[in-house]
């Protein structure tokens, strides 16, 4: 039974000859308008004491159903049933409620009402207190599944957006009952999509450090999942104080963040965000295993990042000194190059001792020269010595590499460094540059 656009404006008469039942969420309505728990065990609801008086939420009528959050948005008759009722409309919007009869494999009758969402849609859109309070009662304990839901997903975001300070209060609280549950949603699209509405709409320290308690328990699960990060970056964006429990668990697992294909990126979107005494732990943590780190295909990223923070001088002359002797090698890595140019580039104190070792090197300088990242190594160290005038370190690492010119001319990157080794020479020559002494 699919009902026109018009069959809204056309009150149908109920049928009241037959008995019947909906069930939706932990309750049951019955035909007389009674709503009764569904489930008199469930633990969601302790006892009827939360159920509204007959009429005083619902304004119910035969043939006019409230919403559902029941597998496949559906609403479904009581088992014991036979009544399937006319098309009716809402006494709250003036919708059709229902426009269809499939009710799935997960019930034993072949026909009953679906829901239609626009209700839902236009009864949010509202925002009537009321109408919220009436939401809120049907979908208690059935808030995660909601979430998780590919098209009521929705449905629970705009119910949080429109939910008033009290009213968000009786979701919150809901959702935190079950943490194993509200943890696995982080990691759905849907679930995860909800859960951070959620956080942005929690303004009360005390259930902000709920949440994040919670997700401090799967914290490297969370920041190593593509999904499930999304809801710890919340927390991050939002929170300040009730952030600091995972604060303390990204110090714990930052080598094994940095480590992992996601969880690095994850690391590195946190050293943009955190603050006070904490940041200064995590990037010192990090700093004491850069060595380690920088010699790792996914780590590499996370000192880099470390690298290119501005006034952090100490930090970058801690990768430096952690790196002695293992330049050359670490230069002749795709991601190792790039952390040997960072530590040139962060301070005069990297610059001279990243050259320093490759000029004392044994053949180091034309070997790395003729690598396919290490080229780029001494690229990068003709440059920076070239705009910073540091005349010496520059005229020792070119005589380092005038013996080499006919080695170097026979390989693509030893023809590229000769090329800045020219104009190294000429600019030397000609005095154009500013040069200074260290």
């Amino acid at each position: 039974m699919n009902p026109s656009p018009s069959s809204s404006m056309d009150n149908p008469t109920p049928n009241h000859a037959q008995s019947f039942s909906l069930r939706f969420g932990n309750f049951k309505m019955c035909s007389d308008g009674n709503l009764e728990l569904a489930a008199p065990t469930a633990t969601a609801v302790a006892d009827k004491s939360c159920l509204p008086e007959q009429g005083l939420e619902f304004d119910y009528k035969p043939g006019v159903f409230p919403p559902s959050t029941s597998k496949n948005n559906q609403l479904f008759l009581d088992q014991d049933s036979n009544f399937v009722p006319d098309n009716g409309f809402s006494s709250i919007t003036n919708n059709v409620v229902y426009t269809g009869c499939d009710v799935g494999s997960t019930s034993n009758v072949e026909s009953g009402p679906q829901i239609d969402l626009s209700w839902l849609q236009e009864l949010l859109k509202r925002g009537d207190p009321v109408d919220i309070n009436m939401l809120l009662l049907i979908m208690q304990g059935s808030y995660l599944p909601l979430m998780t839901d590919q098209a009521l997903s929705s449905v629970f975001k705009k119910l949080v957006g429109s939910c008033r300070s009290n009213q968000l209060d009786l979701i919150v609280e809901d959702v935190l009952l079950s943490s194993q549950s509200f943890i696995n949603a982080a990691f759905c699209k849907q679930g995860a999509s909800s859960i951070c509405k959620l956080i942005k709409r929690v303004k009360k320290p005390s259930q902000a450090l709920a949440i994040t308690q919670i997700f401090s328990t799967q914290f490297l699960a969370m920041m190593t999942d593509d999904t499930a990060k999304s809801v710890i970056q919340t927390c991050f964006d939002c929170f300040l104080q009730p952030n600091k429990v995972l604060y303390e668990q990204a110090i714990l697992y930052c080598q094994d963040l940095a480590k992992d294909k996601v969880g690095c990126i994850s690391l590195n979107e946190l050293i943009e965000k955190i603050s006070g005494g904490e940041r200064l732990r995590l990037l010192n943590t990090i700093a004491a295993c850069s060595a380690e780190l920088s010699f790792h295909e996914y780590g590499n990223y996370v000192v880099q990042c470390l690298l290119s923070l501005r006034n952090e001088p100490t930090l970058s002359s801690l990768v430096v000194l952690g790196l002695r002797g293992r330049i050359v090698e670490l230069s002749q890595q795709r991601g190792g190059s790039h952390v040997v140019e960072k530590c040139m580039m962060a301070s005069d104190l990297g610059l001279v001792y990243v050259v320093k070792e490759i000029i004392i090197t044994p053949q180091a300088p034309m070997l790395l020269a003729q690598d396919l990242y290490g080229n780029y190594v001494i690229q990068k160290a003709f440059k920076e010595t070239k705009e910073r005038g540091l005349e010496r370190l520059c005229e020792l690492l070119m005589k380092t590499l005038e013996p080499y010119r006919r080695e170097l001319n026979q390989t693509k990157c030893g023809k590229i460094v000769l090329g800045f080794l020219k104009d190294a020479t000429t600019a030397y020559k000609k005095n154009t540059l500013v040069w200074r002494r260290l």
